[in-house]
């Protein structure tokens, strides 16, 4: 009874979905007439055309972006390569310019010195040796200029205590050869003129080369001169020269 309705069932099943059965020898033997024609449907060939256009597009679009980028490129490196020639330009402009200055200041220090100098050449003056020859001079320190004349400083800052020590030595000079002895005065001439030889005034001066131009440089050569061959005029000779310098010493 249940297999007759299975197959009741199975029937039914059948006449509901008909087939045609495939020669298992020839299964190519299918009729022409039965196949259809495989159509795409009008949306999806409209979009699959837009999209192709899109490739193009974008495919211009990337092309000419990278000749854009390409000239980009390009003109980055003419740019660096101006840029490195204006650089070296502008260093080649400040080594020259630096050059300049440091030999304008190089002149500029050695006048300094030179001015400062010069106020030995001309007798002692307390303000221009305190306020001007001094500071000049000292504002050069640090300079090949200084390290070249530094040896003249000390002759300008020692300027009045060696005008003094002078001072002191022809006093007791000219009281020593006040003696109306031949003899004795030129014993006491030998003993002066050795012992300034020995005084760190005459060190100081005799380093520079060209102390015998200065203005106690002279005096000293004069006085030199002087004891070198003693006389009976010798002591007023050497009196004179004092006052003189006793003289820059007191005035204001």
């Amino acid at each position: 009874m249940n297999n007759m309705r299975y197959l009741s069932i199975l029937l039914i099943l059948l006449s509901a979905f008909p087939f045609k059965a495939l020669s298992e020898e020839n299964p190519d033997s299918l009729s022409h007439e039965n196949t259809h024609k495989i159509t795409i449907p009008d949306s999806i060939a409209c979009l699959l055309n837009n999209n192709a256009l899109k490739i193009d597009s974008l495919t211009n679009e990337n092309t000419a972006l990278k000749g854009l980028l390409k000239g980009a490129q390009r003109e980055t490196e003419m740019r660096e390569r101006d840029i490195t020639n204006l650089q070296r330009k502008i260093d080649d402009l400040q080594n020259i310019t630096i050059k300049r200055l440091e030999a304008s200041n190089d002149t500029l220090q050695r006048r300094l010195i030179s001015m400062a100098s010069n106020f030995l050449y001309i007798p002692y003056d307390e303000y221009s040796i305190d306020e001007i020859a001094i500071p000049a001079f000292i504002s050069t320190k640090g300079t090949s200029a200084y390290t070249q004349y530094h040896n003249r400083l000390p002759l300008l800052q020692n300027y009045r205590d060696d005008l003094s020590t002078l001072i002191s030595f022809l006093t007791q000079a000219e009281k020593d050869l006040s003696i109306g002895l031949t003899r004795l005065r030129e014993n006491k001439a030998k003993e002066h003129l050795s012992n300034i030889l020995s005084m760190p005034l005459y060190q100081r001066y005799s380093s520079y080369d060209d102390w015998k131009n200065t203005y106690l440089g002279t005096q000293i050569c004069t006085i030199q001169k002087y004891l070198q061959t003693p006389a009976e005029g010798t002591a007023a000779q050497l009196k004179t020269i004092r006052t003189k310098l006793e003289r820059l010493l007191n005035s204001k």
